[in-house]
C-alpha cells in the first residue's frame, strides 16, 4: 500500500493531467461545479489559470475528527482558494475552509430515467448492457429473468466500505435457514449485487480486485446458494442505459439493502425510499441521515449485523405488513 507522501504526488500528478482536460471542455462564460475530492486538484489548478465562478460540491466526510481526517481536509483546502463555496452534505462533515460552507443534502430527480417507472419490458440493447456471473462462472440467467425473478437487491460501486459481504453473508444465512421454513416459495428468492462493469470505471482502480474478491467469497458458497446470487456488471459506456438497468432493478426489488461500513450519503437509499421499497441500511452516518429505525426503513448496526439483516429478509420475503407500512412512509404515501 503506497504511503500518504506518494498518494498525493500522484494525486498532484494527475491533477495535472486532468488540468488539461478540463481546459479543453470549459468556456470563459462557464460556471464550474466540481463533485467530490477526485477532480478537485485538477479544477483547482484550472482557475488559478483561468478564473470563472466554481463551486466544490462534496457529498462524503466523517462526522468526527482525527488526526487522519484533519490530515486529509488540510490537504484539500490547499486547493479551495480559487473557489466561491464549498457544499457539504451535513454540518457534522465541516472542516476549517478559506471559503464559505453551506450545507445541502443530496437529492435525486424524479423524473430521471434511473428514477421513472417502468412498465414496458427491457429491450436487447439494455440486456446488452448487463453482465452477471455466479461467483467466478458467467451466469445462465439472462437481466430479464432476473427482473421477473424475487430478488433482493443491493447497489453500489465495488468497493469494501460498502459492505458488499455483509449482504451476501446476509443472504447465505437466509438460504440456509429455510430448510426449517414452512414457506417453500422462499426457496428460489435471489440476491442481486449490483455495480459498475468493473472494466469501464477508469478512476477505480481497486474496483475490479474488490468485484474478483466478491466473486471468491460467491465461489466458496455450495453450488445451490452460488447460483442464486447474481453479481451484476453494468456497462458504464451509456449512461442513460445504465441507470435504467439500476431503475428497473430498483423498481421489482422484494427490497433494497444497503449495509455500508462508511457512507458520505448513499443516494441508492434515495432511490430505494422513492419507489417505496423496503429498505434496510446500517448505521453509517450517511444512512442514519435518511433512515429512522422503525419509522421508514430498518437500520442495523454490528455485532452479527448479517445475522440481523437475513431475519429481515424473512419478513420482507413474508410480505410483513409491518415492512410495507414502513415502505410507504419512505414514499411519503
Amino acid at each position: 500500500m503506497p504511503g500518504l507522501a506518494q498518494l498525493k504526488s500522484k494525486y498532484i500528478a494527475e491533477s495535472a493531467i486532468g488540468m488539461e482536460e478540463l481546459d479543453n471542455i470549459l468556456g470563459n462564460e462557464d460556471v464550474l461545479v466540481v463533485h467530490d475530492p477526485q477532480p478537485l486538484g485538477a479544477a483547482a489548478r484550472l482557475l488559478d489559470r483561468r478564473p470563472l465562478p466554481a463551486i466544490w460540491r462534496c457529498h462524503i466526510g466523517y462526522p468526527g475528527r482525527t488526526p487522519t481526517v484533519d490530515h486529509t481536509w488540510g490537504m484539500l483546502t490547499n486547493f479551495l482558494q480559487p473557489f466561491q463555496l464549498v457544499v457539504l452534505s451535513d454540518e457534522a462533515y465541516a472542516f476549517e475552509s478559506p471559503v464559505p460552507i453551506s450545507f445541502i443534502q443530496p437529492s435525486i430527480c424524479p423524473f430521471s430515467r434511473k428514477n421513472r417507472a417502468y412498465n414496458a419490458p427491457p429491450n436487447r440493447e439494455l440486456l446488452e448492457k448487463v453482465k452477471i456471473f455466479n461467483g467466478s462462472e458467467q451466469s445462465v440467467i439472462d437481466t430479464a429473468a432476473v427482473l421477473d425473478s424475487r430478488y433482493f437487491l443491493h447497489v453500489s460501486r465495488w468497493d469494501s466500505l460498502k459492505g458488499i459481504d455483509r449482504v451476501i453473508d446476509a443472504f447465505v444465512e437466509f438460504c440456509r435457514s429455510l430448510q426449517h421454513d414452512a414457506f417453500e416459495a422462499n426457496d428460489h428468492i435471489r440476491l442481486v449485487v449490483a455495480g459498475p462493469d468493473p472494466d469501464s470505471v477508469a478512476d477505480d482502480p481497486e474496483g475490479l480486485a474488490y468485484f474478483e474478491h466478491c466473486q471468491s467469497i460467491c465461489d466458496a458458497l455450495s453450488a445451490h446458494i452460488r447460483k442464486r446470487i447474481d453479481l451484476t456488471c453494468i456497462s458504464m459506456e451509456n449512461y442513460n442505459l445504465n441507470a435504467e438497468v439500476v431503475g428497473r432493478l430498483q423498481q421489482n426489488a422484494l427490497g433494497v439493502f444497503q449495509m455500508s461500513r462508511q457512507e458520505g450519503f448513499g443516494l441508492t437509499s434515495t432511490e430505494a425510499l422513492f419507489r417505496a421499497r423496503p429498505l434496510v441500511v446500517s448505521s453509517a452516518f450517511g444512512l442514519q441521515l435518511q433512515v429512522t429505525d422503525g419509522e421508514n426503513g430498518t437500520v442495523l448496526s454490528d455485532p452479527d449485523i448479517h445475522i440481523k439483516a437475513s431475519k429481515i429478509m424473512h419478513r420482507i420475503a413474508d410480505g410483513s405488513d409491518e415492512i410495507e407500512r414502513m415502505a410507504q412512509i419512505g414514499r411519503g404515501t
